[in-house]
């Protein structure tokens, strides 16, 4: 899940990549192609000195581990394309994670549920768990719930108990720390109700890589997301590993560095149980243009851009585990980004499996080549 959800209805699709595309890659040194004019990039991109560039695309390479469980979360505005994702893709996944739930500004709650069928009908027969997620990207709306607790409480066991679903998990991305007891007397009491009825609770929290770093964004939220004591009471905790760059950032940058992945994880393990955390893995693109505003791709735009236009130079950075592509448009404008493809997803699987950790878990499937 990104940041805020207007950022995440401006993504195209995320996708999840099973391991049916194999790249075979070489060490290279980057060089700036000369039938591409970058000059006006040359302030605002600063590539990595070594890279694996692509030369052939017809092996397979799998992105499977034993050690590891999938999970998934499907927003309601590409429910089609993660449900036919899922459909194809059944023996992978662990949970799934519609978010058919939306806290609004008011404090009123935008409930999606005229899917649930379909989904169900989708899961049948398997051994997927249906966790639905509650979003909220306002702090003032959470607030009014949190300030009326027994009675937000009670409404998301409601919604547990007349749909049949399997748990429940809450992506709180943007919380006052004034909220912060509200908020764990919240989830204890939730949990233990959950618990009563053999249903779990999954708590979504942003990425935290120390605790006495001068965050730059939801500095509040990352307080109140104190990982051991969600840990109390969550039988999963979520981190959103992602948009270390971010869409907003006036400069491109890997979305998941390896290095930082790597930090987020030394630093969540060191506080929770490995067994309970789930690794965010991201499944998109973001890319710069001088003048231009921020494009996020899916995986599916992005092979079509390599497809579409004349020669475009595809990357791998060695340093940061993640794909990058630089291309020029039809109208002449130069494009350069960096996303996830199968090497990149693979990457991020075999460090969650060396730290212990036994889930992964993807925004957002649908629109991929599974």
């Amino acid at each position: 899940m990104l940041k805020l959800y207007t950022i995440c209805v401006s993504i195209i699709g995320l996708i999840f990549t099973s391991g049916f595309s194999y790249l075979v890659y070489q060490e290279t040194k980057y060089t700036k192609p000369n039938h591409i004019a970058i000059t006006a990039f040359t302030e605002n991109i600063k590539f990595p000195q070594t890279f694996i560039k692509e030369v052939k695309l017809k092996d397979i390479v799998s992105l499977e581990n034993e050690n590891v469980k999938y999970h998934g979360w499907i927003p309601t505005w590409a429910l089609e394309a993660g449900l036919k994702s899922l459909e194809e893709n059944k023996s992978k996944f662990a949970t799934v994670s519609p978010v058919l739930y939306i806290i609004q500004e008011d404090g009123s709650i935008d409930a999606n549920t005229s899917s649930i069928n379909k989904i169900k009908n989708t899961i049948k027969n398997t051994d997927i768990k249906l966790i639905p997620t509650i979003s909220s990207f306002d702090p003032d709306g959470l607030r009014i719930n949190l300030s009326n607790m027994e009675f937000y409480n009670n409404f998301v066991l409601e919604q547990v108990d007349t749909f049949g679903f399997d748990g429940i998990d809450l992506n709180y991305e943007l919380i006052y720390q004034a909220d912060k007891e509200n908020f764990f007397e919240h989830i204890k009491k939730l949990s233990e109700e959950l618990r009563n009825r053999g249903k779990v609770l999954y708590v979504t929290v942003l990425s935290k890589w120390g605790d006495h770093i001068e965050y730059g964004f939801a500095s509040e939220t990352r307080n109140v997301h104190d990982y051991s004591r969600i840990a109390q009471y969550a039988q999963q905790i979520r981190i959103m590993t992602y948009d270390f760059t971010s869409q907003g950032s006036g400069k491109p940058g890997p979305i998941a560095p390896i290095e930082w992945v790597e930090q987020v994880l030394t630093y969540a393990v060191n506080r929770v149980n490995p067994e309970q955390i789930a690794l965010g893995i991201h499944l998109y693109g973001y890319f710069w243009s001088p003048g231009q505003n921020t494009m996020a791709l899916d995986y599916r735009d992005i092979s079509q851009v390599r497809n579409l236009y004349a020669d475009p130079d595809y990357f791998f950075s060695s340093k940061h585990q993640e794909a990058a592509l630089l291309y020029t448009d039809l109208n002449g404008k130069t494009y350069f980004g960096y996303y996830s493809d199968p090497h990149t997803i693979k990457a991020r699987i075999n460090l969650a499996a060396r730290f212990g950790v036994q889930n992964v878990v993807f925004w957002r499937l649908g629109d991929d080549p599974l």
